[in-house]
């Protein structure tokens, strides 16, 4: 019941990214894990503080840790302030800012994010402030972005591998890999109520410790070649006073000041930090601070040597690391014995410390599991499911072999990876002795931990290795817990919410209703009779002799241009429209030339946003977008780099008409008309976009391709009566779809105008023409149609998908159009035209999909 009000509760809550006061948001660009731009915005919100007597003053960045909020950086944020000009971001799916479902967590993304939110801001310049995790940030944007940063101060900041955690990249990922999936289950299974959703222990905090590669910090500490600053606390138990001293030591041009206190001291106590940070700006300023080729040459030859580990630098900070042992161990004693004997080997732990540690917590949880069997299994066996898979002659049978060799089963557990929860619990349900099972798991563990561990010490690596291919059983059981998780968080958790519900309800609906399938799917059932067409009419590839003057009879590879060329040469009514040469180069550069032609070309024709840009060789919607500025036509060019068309764009009716002309015949005709709808919502002044897309009855079909096109938007609520049109592109990847209008809107008038509009074309007797037109009535009178394009033989292949009739009866109409195709192909070939050969096919396939 209470996980359930849960649900409820934070399905109620308002979403994450929601300013604080004194907060201003900025769009940024969602990187994905290759650290490429998804398309869709995320939001920073930050806090830009200025000292009102200076206004020249430096810049500040404050990048926080993986649990600093706000309110935690207010008494530091507000303590610089006085002198400095300070920005205070929330990254993305911490604080404020937008979160937490984002692909990537790491610190080159955060970077890049970053960066691009000083970009934002005009910021040439800047000086970093970095908090524990928040160093690594702050290390990374200076790697990338050297000539943006003036100096780092690391404050409690996490260094290089050696000195965190257990000090091994290995294991520490195998912690960030527990707490990450720990943390799943826990947002998923228990009762939270939000705290885990939007508190300042969320799925970012453990997200970025597994996105982050720890093993680079070091190389990035040794690269760096500007002024840094190290401030650190004493008695720091999160980040050891051990990790600032080695960041010291291997940045020789560093300075380092220790202050009494923990990892929070810099943002609790400002005034013991602020006044060095201060000095260290200033001199950086001045020019006063060293960058590393002024450096000592006696820290320049220390930074060469070797790291040196003797232990941790803290009884604090070794008691947090012997817990976790302790606790690990209750998950995989074998694992964490050889992570042990590891992290003895390197010097980071003593053999005496690490064996109480580990018997301590291998006993307790090895009588923990017997206590819930003693006290928890007997009635569980009771419950139907167990009765029904636990017969009571099983029961008997393994209370007499536990009575008779019960004490051996203890023993030799020890001694078998993955044994201890199963035998533990059945002694516990099957009431065996708890003397004969203390002893013989005590006498076990004082044989073969000390062993195992003093073993992995020096074999650490291969035992992992022995491990893995000695628990074979236990993939099975990862596998299970992985897709339960899985489905716990894909399927049960987005059902327990109303935006996953719709979600749900819109994928059932697509895959019940044929308009939403793949076209080879639609159209598979008519291969076999394409196959007899094919023998039939001589050849597989007869059909794309119907236009004998385009390449493959417009089949694939056929520019957009050439159509249009030939029809404005025939004074067709077309939008005004550019060829745009492809780019010899993928630079920004080129990326920029090509928007500054295309804006002088619509100031010469007066042609204003939006426009439409489309791959000149491509088909079936890939490449074409609709711009509305400067900026969006540059990320297309930079994305596109084949040549494009620019059109302008014009609104009204949209249609496809199938046509077709025999060659003997004098005139042609229309073999189907599809009239393209384009889904809109309107907004109540009270309800989101995101909810409003999801409530639409047409909408929700394609809901997850409307959420993702307006991911900037979702959260804003639209203005009673405002129109927010969804799809602007006649393709179903844009969330459009068409309506069979032959009936409605094939009358002589159009019949004849399309005719006349063909025949400009030279040869050409079969494929498709999209216009539109301000209103239906001029549709079925022919007149005052925009020519958008052409298309040849490909028309063929298409589909309209109207989900108001069954799918055979479009199959049925497809395989006509494919009989006239071949048809004319065959005529047209029997009078000397030649088909396309196999390697223009599939070339122009190849430049179809990726363009040029």
């Amino acid at each position: 019941m209470l996980l359930a009000l849960s649900y409820v509760w934070r399905w109620q809550m308002p979403p994450q990214g929601m300013a604080l006061p004194g907060q201003q948001g900025a769009e940024v660009l969602v990187i994905d894990a290759d650290g490429l731009p998804l398309g869709p915005t995320t939001t920073i919100y930050y806090r830009d503080l200025k000292p009102a007597d200076k206004p020249d003053a430096p810049v500040l960045v404050l990048i926080h840790g993986s649990w600093a909020t706000e309110h935690d950086r207010d008494a530091l944020a507000q303590a610089l302030a006085v002198n400095f000009r300070v920005i205070e971001p929330d990254l993305p799916g911490f604080g404020a800012s937008d979160g937490p479902d984002l692909p990537d967590y790491s610190p080159p993304t955060y970077a890049r994010e970053l960066d691009e939110l000083l970009e934002r801001l005009h910021l040439k310049q800047v000086h970093l402030v970095a908090f524990g995790m928040g160093g690594a940030i702050a290390l990374e944007l200076a790697d990338s972005t050297p000539e943006r940063v003036e100096s780092v101060t690391l404050l409690d900041s996490v260094g290089t591998v050696e000195f965190e955690w257990l000090g091994d990249p290995m294991l520490n990922h195998a912690i960030f890999g527990a707490q990450l999936g720990a943390f799943n289950a826990a947002r998923a299974l228990l009762p939270h109520f939000g705290l885990l959703d939007t508190g300042s222990f969320n799925f970012a905090t453990v997200r970025i410790y597994w996105d982050t590669d720890h093993d680079r910090l070091r190389d990035l500490l040794t690269g760096y070649h500007k002024p840094m600053l190290i401030v650190h606390g004493q008695d720091d138990f999160c980040v050891p006073l051990a990790s600032a001293k080695e960041n010291y030591r291997i940045v020789p041009q560093s300075k380092m000041v220790v202050v009494p206190g923990g990892h929070w001291v810099g943002l609790h106590q400002p005034a013991l930090v602020v006044p060095a940070i201060s000095d260290f700006v200033e001199q950086v300023e001045h020019g006063q601070a060293q960058t590393k080729t002024e450096a000592d040459p006696a820290r320049l030859r220390e930074a060469r040597l070797p790291v040196k580990i003797s232990g941790p630098s803290s009884r604090t900070y070794e008691f947090m690391l012997l817990f976790i042992i302790a606790v690990l161990s209750l998950f995989g004693e074998d694992a964490t014995c050889i992570g042990a004997g590891l992290l003895i080997a390197r010097g980071v732990l003593g053999f005496f410390e690490v064996m109480v540690a580990l018997l301590l917590a291998i006993f307790a949880g090895n009588l923990m599991y017997y206590i819930v069997g003693w006290k928890y299994g007997a009635p569980a066996l009771r419950h139907p499911l167990f009765r029904w898979a636990i017969k009571e002659s099983d029961l008997q049978r393994m209370t007499v072999l536990y009575n008779e060799k019960g004490t051996w089963i203890v023993f030799v557990s020890r001694f078998v990876p993955a044994s201890r929860l199963p035998v533990f619990m059945s002694a516990g349900i099957l009431r065996f002795s708890f003397w004969r099972m203390f002893i013989a798991l005590v006498i076990s563990n004082l044989l073969f931990t000390p062993l195992f561990v003093g073993t992995a010490s020096l074999f650490g690596q291969e035992m992992f290795a022995m491990i893995e291919h000695y628990e074979k059983a236990a993939l099975f059981v990862v596998v299970i817990c992985v897709v339960v998780v899985l489905t716990v968080m894909h399927i049960v958790q987005p059902l327990c919410t109303w935006r996953g519900r719709q979600l749900w309800r819109a994928r059932w609906r697509r895959l019940r209703c044929w308009e939403y399938w793949p076209a080879w799917l639609v159209q598979a059932p008519i291969l076999p009779e394409l196959m007899r067409m094919a023998k039939r009419h001589g050849g597989g590839r007869v059909f794309t002799c119907a236009n004998p003057a385009i390449p493959s009879g417009g089949f694939v590879g056929s520019p957009k241009s050439v159509f249009l060329q030939a029809l404005a040469g025939a004074g067709a009514t077309l939008p005004r429209w550019i060829l745009l040469p492809a780019a010899v180069a993928d630079s920004a550069a080129k990326a920029e030339s090509r928007v500054e032609a295309l804006e002088a070309w619509m100031k010469k024709e007066n042609v204003n946003w939006p426009v439409v840009l489309k791959r000149d060789v491509g088909g079936q919607g890939l490449g074409v977008r609709v711009c509305r500025e400067h900026k969006e036509a540059r990320k297309y060019f930079a994305d596109n780099l084949g040549a494009v068309v620019a059109q302008e764009h014009v609104s009204g009716v949209e249609l496809a008409i199938w046509y077709a002309r025999e060659p003997a015949a004098a005139t042609g005709q229309i073999l189907a008309v599809a009239e393209a709808q384009f889904p809109s919502v309107v907004g109540d002044g009270k309800h989101k976009l995101d909810q409003l897309i999801l409530s639409d009855e047409r909408a929700l079909n394609c809901g997850r391709i409307f959420l993702a096109k307006f991911a900037a938007r979702v959260a804003d609520t639209p203005a009673k009566g405002e129109v927010i049109v969804l799809s602007e592109m006649a393709q179903p990847s844009d969330g459009a779809y068409a309506l069979d209008a032959t009936t409605e809107l094939a009358t002589p008038e159009l019949t004849a105008a399309i005719d006349a509009l063909a025949k400009q074309l030279p040869n050409f007797h079969f494929g498709c023409i999209t216009v539109r037109c301000s209103s239906r009535d001029d549709l079925r009178a022919g007149c005052n149609l925009q020519v958008l394009g052409a298309a040849g033989v490909k028309a063929a292949a298409s589909i309209i998908r109207d989900s108001r009739r069954p799918a055979t009866e479009e199959r049925q109409q497809a395989v006509e159009r494919w009989e006239k195709c071949f048809a004319i192909g065959a005529a047209l070939r029997a009078q000397g035209a030649q088909p396309a050969k196999w390697k223009d096919i599939f070339r122009g396939i190849f430049r179809a999909r990726f363009g040029g």
